[in-house]
């Protein structure tokens, strides 16, 4: 037997205690001085308190060998990664937006036309064949800006609800909306089609945002989106998560848009988050994007000053994950309105990244999916020997695809992230 490789172990702010921390498994235990001298001691030292042993063992901190630990981790991974059980599909049923931001990666995209009855129906058509294996389906609708296309997603949405009350499958439903057309009507479709959770956008502080996320004319959406805000805390049965999106210049004007939603009443309601603005394509530039590292003391820096945002600050906690990406799984598929299917949702309208067609039921490219699907972390010698590795998993699919090594966030601040999710112990 050996301690785990996974194992993290500080000091806290109690003299005699300490923090003990498996990325393996996510345990997480406070130990006093004793059985940390016991612990720290094995294994050239046996542990005397058997039951003190079993509980190392059963949370992962002693393990019989390195080998054992990296099997585990890969058969999460494979497990997860091609479960039949759960389909995710993100559905764009348009391209066309009524925006245009300045970072946006489908500004190249020309495609302006809306998803036809044709595409749909084979939309449908390959639900209807996952039915026997799913328990779970999870629909993202997407864009561009899906609120410009409420009429397919109507129709789309009672099949799909026929098809799951029929075969007693768990639908969820969100949307990513630039938060523009989030009328009183389009409040109630989102209701009343049961989407009970919507991703809007806002880039800081009014002066900021509307540099960045203008209408096509060029005019600033800042208070629009505002208003549309405090409408959805009115009436809006769902979940509202608010992205602020940050990079070099801007990142000092996020206290600002805190403080206005602090003033609007909306921190309550909202689950707002910091998002890091990258340029995998181009999009924008990428000397103002913050690295890795800074994003992370950024992002932590905005969890602890605003401790009230509850939910953001559990998801925080570094838990355990098959894969680092929806991109890495099997039934996981992105699908642009003439029926092009991606793996990832950056790449979507860029024909290069295409895999199939689900319109002309095309065969997925083995070729352009092997990346993804077949990419194993323990065989990268960087990431196998990686104590963050449970957590990360190789971090995302297309900077891997790029040749960027984008690490998790917590691999900078392992510690304060700990503190900030439950508090120093």
């Amino acid at each position: 037997m050996q301690l785990s490789h996974y194992n993290f172990i500080k000091k806290t702010k109690d003299e005699d205690k300490y923090l003990l921390f498996n990325s393996r498994t996510g345990c997480l235990s406070l130990l006093d001085e004793e059985h940390y001298e016991a612990f720290k001691s094995f294994p050239d030292k046996d542990i005397a308190d058997e039951d003190f042993k079993k509980q190392l063992r059963r949370c992962g901190y002693v393990v019989d060998k390195l080998e054992d630990e990296h099997d585990a981790i890969r058969y999460k991974m494979y497990r997860a990664r091609f479960k039949d059980s759960l389909l995710s599909l993100v559905i764009a049923p348009t391209i066309n937006c009524n925006f245009a931001c300045t970072y946006c990666y489908e500004k190249t995209c020309k495609e302006t036309e809306m998803m036809t009855p044709e595409v749909y129906d084979k939309i449908i058509e390959y639900i209807e064949e996952k039915v026997d294996d799913l328990t779970k389906l999870d629909i993202t609708w997407y864009g561009g800006e899906p609120l410009m296309a409420v009429k397919i997603i109507s129709v789309m949405n009672k099949r799909i609800k026929e098809i799951c009350s029929k075969y007693n499958i768990e639908l969820t439903e969100s949307m990513i909306t630039n938060g523009y057309l989030l009328t009183e009507e389009n409040i109630q479709f989102l209701n009343e089609n049961d989407i009970n959770s919507i991703q809007i956008t806002l880039d800081g502080s009014k002066e900021v945002h509307d540099t960045r996320r203008v209408l096509k004319s060029g005019k600033g959406t800042f208070d629009r989106i505002l208003e549309n805000l405090k409408l959805c805390s009115k009436l809006y049965t769902g979940h509202i998560d608010l992205r602020v999106n940050v990079d070099k210049q801007n990142i000092v004007k996020v206290d600002t848009l805190m403080e206005q939603l602090r003033e609007e009443g909306l921190l309550e309601v909202l689950n707002v988050y910091l998002g890091k603005v990258t340029d995998y394509n181009e999009a924008g530039s990428n000397a103002n994007c913050l690295s890795c590292n800074a994003f992370a003391g950024e992002n932590l820096k905005f969890i602890e000053k605003y401790s009230n945002l509850k939910r953001y600050m559990k998801k925080s906690y570094p838990y355990p994950i098959g894969n680092a990406c929806p991109a890495d799984y099997n039934n996981s598929l992105i699908i642009a309105p003439n029926g092009d299917l991606y793996k990832c949702h950056m790449e979507i309208g860029r024909k290069d990244s295409c895999i199939g067609n689900i319109a002309k039921r095309t065969d997925v490219s083995v070729d352009k999916v092997k990346e993804t699907l077949f990419f194993d972390p323990i065989k990268d010698p960087v990431c196998s020997d990686c104590k963050y590795l449970p957590f990360c998993m190789g971090g995302c699919a297309r900077a891997r695809k790029n040749g960027i090594r984008e690490c998790d966030t917590k691999k900078y601040y392992l510690d304060q992230y700990l503190n900030a999710a439950i508090g120093d112990m």
